[in-house]
């Protein structure tokens, strides 16, 4: 037995303090959900936080949707303890998505506006399309929030030693995401995601600090966790203190892109400096760089450049901005690049700093476990008071990091569900009549009804595929990511050409979507009937991002030009 892995089992008094602090952190972000309870129930309150959340909470909830504990820190420190700190740079795609997003605000805007992306695809290529497309997203979202919730609790349980806790914490994960959603709606999440993002980057933080213990023996390592745990300090204050000082204010964009480059010139020189120093064993095993496995590299590349152009929650944080004034859309626009730059300090820079300094603890640690290890170095010799109170505010960080992303995925598929797919006609008339009546009130109860099922359902739903598939659980980076892929050329299309460019193309779009996505589902479970010996079984998930762009854009333009000819299109909606 690693002799880590003893440690980390906490006391049970620690224990105990650790779920009375999770818990307490729980009971705050339902408070904050219950402060705009009394909001009426409105198309734009309730799923778009009155259309007027601002830069401040957009720039948060960019930050909020890709800073998660499992899908963030855990796939950084896992890539970076295998890989080295190169992976640091993995971030760059994920980041180039982001800013593509923002630049294309303006256009995203009016076709999101009171609607969501697949209304877009409504009016553009008809009601089938909308459907399918609605089907894609949500499908996407049910597996990624899903293991985020799945391997947070896994995480967590094991940590504890306590590993048949994992179902009881998954449920619980659920339960709170829905719980705060379905009280607060939109605006519930956008005012958590400060508070859950300072809590993280906290978390984050002194697991780092707790790695100089072993990242010591290698100076500029143990540098680099210095300058990390101080600029997270200063993001910390940043954050409280941003509307106080105006000189952060002004400078904030600034203050980002200093961070961003930061991030990337540590990483430049700790793989410089491994490859300089490879003779020497104690540097060799802390800042050794190797490559990335060719089909995971394949796979994230294949979607991080283009996801977020795409994403539904993306698009529902910019119809969140529907109805601010036109002289905010600039600030609006740099708000979402400003949070995308925060993404290399956070989680990819402390998550890859965690993962080279676990280097040191001796022998190969497992992927599931690799927390376990990390925070056993937490004071190890402490006592069990402080110990406990401290890890009780680390795991409150790294499981709000996963309730910021969660929560988002959890009102973007309840929305989806509801305007898109079962009640996209009410959701039609109710646009129309624009009267705010009892009816949009109704509308809108029945949808909020559907949050605690959904999230319930991701968990479950993740459970069943996880032990499915039973392969390399990075793999499901790729799986997670694909189907919302299936819209990327219809959608890029349709916001640079005219309807009348379109609308006829609404078959092939239906058809090429369909076929994309029957394609994903088939390569994923003939993968799982593969043995993990077989080369297919890591390649098949990994390429699924690759067919759903290369089989909907086949159809977009192939059989768009068929239709030309035809000239025949499904029935085509505004909404």
């Amino acid at each position: 037995m690693n002799p880590i892995l003893a440690i980390a089992t906490t006391s049970r008094f620690e224990t105990a303090l650790i779920f009375a602090v999770v818990i307490l952190g729980f009971y705050w972000f339902v408070r904050i959900a219950k402060a705009k309870e009394r909001q009426p129930l409105r198309l734009k309150t309730f799923f778009l936080g009155g259309a007027t959340i601002g830069p401040e909470m957009t720039e948060n909830n960019t930050v909020g949707l890709t800073f998660a504990w499992a899908g963030g820190t855990w796939f950084f420190v896992t890539v970076a303890y295998h890989n080295g700190p190169w992976v640091v740079l993995l971030q760059i795609p994920w980041v180039f998505s982001l800013v593509m997003l923002a630049l294309l605000f303006r256009r995203i805007l009016p076709a999101t506006k009171d609607r969501t992306i697949h209304g877009f695809i409504r009016e553009r290529y008809g009601v089938p399309s909308q459907k399918v497309a609605a089907s894609a997203t949500t499908l996407g979202y049910l597996i990624n929030a899903g293991f985020e919730m799945f391997w947070a609790s896994l995480m967590f349980a094991q940590c504890l030693g306590r590993p048949d806790l994992i179902p009881v914490v998954g449920i619980l994960l659920a339960v709170i995401a829905g719980l705060y959603c379905s009280i607060g709606g939109y605006t519930a999440n956008v005012r958590t995601d400060k508070i859950q993002n300072i809590l993280g980057v906290l978390g984050l933080t002194v697991l780092a600090a707790a790695m100089l213990s072993t990242a010591s023996t290698v100076p500029v390592l143990g540098g680099a966790i210095g300058v990390f745990c101080a600029g997270s300090l200063g993001y910390i204050l940043l954050s409280m203190f941003l509307n106080k000082v105006p000189a952060l204010k002004q400078n904030q964009t600034r203050i980002s892109v200093a961070f961003a480059v930061v991030a990337c010139v540590i990483s430049v020189i700790l793989i410089w400096f491994g490859a300089k120093h490879e003779n020497e064993p104690v540097v060799t095993k802390f800042l050794s760089s190797t490559p990335m496995s060719p089909f995971l590299l394949f796979g994230l590349l294949s979607f991080q450049v283009v996801f977020n152009m795409v994403d539904m929650a993306n698009w529902q944080s910019i119809a969140a901005n529907g109805d601010v004034s036109t002289i905010d859309y600039r600030e609006i626009k740099w708000s979402i690049v400003r949070g995308s730059l925060w993404l290399f300090w956070f989680p990819a820079l402390g998550g890859s700093l965690i993962g080279c300094a676990l280097r040191g603890v001796g022998g190969p640690l497992e992927d599931n476990t690799i927390f376990n290890d990390a925070f056993a170095l937490v004071l190890p010799g402490g006592g069990e008071l402080l110990r406990g109170l401290l890890l009780g505010v680390m795991f409150l960080g790294f499981i709000s990091t996963s309730l910021s992303t969660v929560d988002n995925y959890v009102l973007a598929a309840a929305q989806t569900i509801w305007y898109d797919i079962v009640r996209s006609r009410q959701h039609g008339e109710i646009l129309k009549a624009g009267d705010g009546g009892w009816q949009e009130e109704r509308f809108v109860k029945n949808a909020r009804r559907l949050l605690l099922p959904v999230s319930l359902a991701m968990v479950l739903l993740f459970w069943y595929l996880y032990h499915t598939y039973k392969g390399d659980v990075l793999n499901f980076q790729a799986v997670m990511y694909a189907w919302a892929l299936v819209l990327f050329p219809p959608v890029i299309f349709a916001l640079f050409l005219p309807k009348e460019k379109t609308e006829y193309r609404g078959w092939a779009v239906f058809f090429g979507m369909s076929v994309a996505v029957a394609t994903v589902i088939v390569m994923f479970f003939y993968a799982s009937r593969l043995p993990e010996t077989d080369w297919r079984k890591n390649w098949f998930p990994n390429l699924m991002p690759l067919f759903a762009v290369g089989i909907s854009l086949l159809f977009f333009g192939v059989g768009g030009w068929i239709c030309s000819f035809w000239k025949k299109s499904p029935e085509v909606k505004s909404n």
